[in-house]
């Protein structure tokens, strides 16, 4: 392809870049960052759809043991600047003016990538208009009937499609050949190619990914409320064939307007048929992009192994090469994972007063705080996690966030909170606020074992684990998502980690509460059993060393570079080499 050709509008409702671009809130943004991020690399031309939020995402603050969100106005324009193109989207009846910004990333072959964010400019008489897109994901009791939510739906679908349209026509890119979909918030895109180029053409040009194998993550919306908010758009579509009959479901939408679906992993994959049964629903396992997540001091160290010695490429151009990580001396891994401890030991010290040891065994979990991801699962048994962990030798870190309207992720933070302040004197134990791209930077290279413990099967594929895999840091996690699929060692161990509880069963994904009250205690107590294990293996710096490796090794399969090939190459049918800007 040649420069200002589009192959691929990714239209996603958030896209993590900067930590201090607050268009992003948690895995979905961050991954759909880092799958642009990789695309510019590789020099596919491949640029975001998304929201320019006034407020984005919020800020969290710990105020008697509760998250208390606040939000903190953000003036992204050091970043990107404003188009002079405008588009109208039609909003209960009236005309809503949407702007956008271009934002260029430049990959590390120096090609920048333009990548567009969206934001509505309020008119006359309606200056509420302004605050559609204020919020990256709005409290349920500020938007009961789902008002701003469909509004900005809206606007990222079909703002988004009549914006690349202008685009074109203003000579700045060429029309993309295929409009990906990230997750069921854009799914009114196809409705707005049908719309131009008629159904089928429409089907044909669309890509859909879905995410989430909880249903409540799929965005339903009743058939009344959306006749008020988009009028007479639908008319001449059967929305009910497509997305529902009783109420439109996006994510039903999106698969029956969409020419290829993946979930994203193999795992979801399963789940994501059985979700929506007659669906041919393929899987790509998520990465995560290695530049950004790869601490400096292991980028150090890869350069002068993996940057060109005797090889046509580096790794940061070909991930794969960190294959080869037994190349590098067991002395050199332990030096740069204790450096990167220290550093994060100082800093928690810096931001919240706790010290922390730089030699005790350090578990990290921090990601959202949602019931099935089990934030506070190892204090089911205080006496039992004190009998394995309270000895001096093991400590803990939290971090991360719950989303604003999740009353019950929320009191699983104030729970975390208050067991830390029970096993003062037993089991030192940091919760870290405002869980952000900047701290998980350090967390995921600081700590000695990232802990993941999602109920199986709901976590889609999980992405932190695979940034902690990137600086040498082994996962303990139950067997969902990605680690489900990660490669295991002759002794039955999975490469670069441990296994808590037991496999899935395939072939058959439902669960009950009965199921997950057992499965809580069997996870509880395989953890308790598995940390007895890691203490033996960590008190050896051989064995850790080979943990430590192994790690290495799953990054050089679990990251956007492999990612966006597989994308091009199997979702968009075209050949990679065909594909990349010459």
């Amino acid at each position: 392809m040649k420069h200002g050709d589009l192959l691929t509008a990714y239209f996603t409702m958030e896209a993590g870049f900067y930590t201090d671009l607050k268009t992003y809130s948690g895995g979905l943004g961050i991954l759909a960052g880092d799958i642009l991020k990789s695309a510019a690399d590789m020099r596919v031309p491949m640029s975001a759809m998304t929201l320019l939020y006034n407020y984005g995402y919020f800020d969290q603050l710990i105020q008697n043991k509760r998250q208390v969100e606040e939000y903190n106005r953000v003036d992204p324009m050091e970043f990107m600047f404003v188009l002079p193109h405008t588009v109208d989207v039609e909003i209960e009846g009236r005309k809503v003016e949407v702007g956008c910004a271009r934002m260029k990333y430049v990959g590390n072959t120096n090609f920048a990538q333009p990548q567009y964010f969206l934001f509505a400019k309020g008119n006359d008489g309606h200056p509420w208009d302004n605050n559609i897109t204020d919020k990256l994901y709005m409290k349920a009791g500020d938007d009961p009937d789902n008002y701003w939510r469909i509004a900005q739906e809206q606007i990222l679908g079909i703002g988004g499609v009549k914006m690349l349209h202008v685009l074109a026509e203003s000579g700045e890119i060429t029309l993309p050949q295929f409009y990906h979909l990230n997750e069921g918030h854009a799914a009114f895109v196809p409705l707005e190619l049908a719309k131009r180029y008629g159904l089928k053409e429409a089907k044909e040009k669309t890509i859909f990914t879905t995410h989430t194998p909880v249903p409540a993550g799929h965005d339903v919306f009743k058939y009344g409320k959306l006749k008020e908010m988009l009028r007479d758009y639908m008319d001449g579509i059967d929305i009910r064939s497509l997305g529902g009959y009783n109420d439109l479901n996006m994510t039903t939408l999106a698969l029956n307007m969409s020419k290829n679906k993946n979930a994203v992993s193999k795992l979801h994959g399963l789940v994501s048929s059985n979700m929506f049964p007659g669906q041919k629903i393929d899987s790509i396992t998520n990465g995560v992009h290695s530049d950004t997540w790869t601490a400096r001091i292991f980028q150090k160290l890869y350069d002068e192994y993996f940057n060109g010695h005797n090889n046509p490429d580096n790794w940061r151009a070909n991930p794969k090469l960190l294959e080869g990580i037994d190349a590098v001396p067991d002395e050199y891994i332990l030096r740069a994972h204790q450096n990167a401890k220290n550093k994060l030991v100082d800093y928690i010290k810096k931001k919240t007063g706790d010290e922390l040891s730089a030699d005790k065994l350090t578990i990290g979990f921090a990601r959202r705080f949602a019931t099935y991801k089990r934030g506070d699962l190892i204090f089911s048994d205080l006496e039992r996690l004190v009998d394995t962990c309270g000895d001096k030798q093991v400590q803990f870190v939290f971090s991360g966030k719950a989303h604003p309207s999740d009353e019950d992720g929320k009191r699983i933070i104030t729970n975390v909170l208050n067991n830390v302040e029970k096993l003062k004197g037993k089991i030192d134990i940091v919760f870290l606020p405002n869980y952000e791209m900047d701290k998980a930077q350090m967390l995921v290279a600081g700590v000695d074992v990232w802990l993941n413990l999602p109920r199986t099967p709901l976590e889609a594929s999980g992405t932190s684990g695979m940034k902690a895999a990137h600086n040498g840091v082994p996962t303990l996690s139950t067997a969902d998502g990605w680690w489900w699929e990660v490669q295991k060692e002759v002794d039955g161990e999975r490469r670069g980690g441990w296994t808590i509880g037991n496999e899935p069963n395939v072939n058959d994904l439902s669960s009950n509460d009965n199921d997950r009250r057992r499965q809580d205690e069997t996870d509880f107590s395989s953890f308790c059993d598995r940390m007895s294990d890691i203490k033996s293996e960590y008190a050896h710096p051989a064995q850790r060393a080979k943990k430590y490796k192994g790690a290495i090794k799953n990054a050089s399969y679990f990251n956007t570079h492999r990612v966006v090939q597989e994308y091009v190459e199997k979702q968009y049918g075209v050949p990679l080499q065909e594909a990349i800007v010459k």
